[in-house]
């Protein structure tokens, strides 16, 4: 997290294939919010990654 933070960009993106649990979920918001430094940030666990996948028709299965 510390490395994707030192990027210089507008909006970071943690993904990760299963679920992120808490205190990961807390970590990236404490740093969205350091001051002087305000960043957005989005959050896409395995379960999102799914359903994006599913939406867009990428991973063989149809939308519900």
């Amino acid at each position: 997290m510390v490395r994707l933070y030192a990027e210089p960009a507008d909006i970071l993106v943690l993904q990760h294939c299963h679920l992120i649990e808490i205190p990961v979920r807390a970590m990236m918001r404490s740093f969205a919010q350091q001051f002087g430094n305000l960043r957005t940030c989005c959050i896409i666990d395995g379960y999102d990654t799914l359903r994006i996948l599913k939406t867009y028709r990428k991973c063989g299965l149809s939308p519900d």
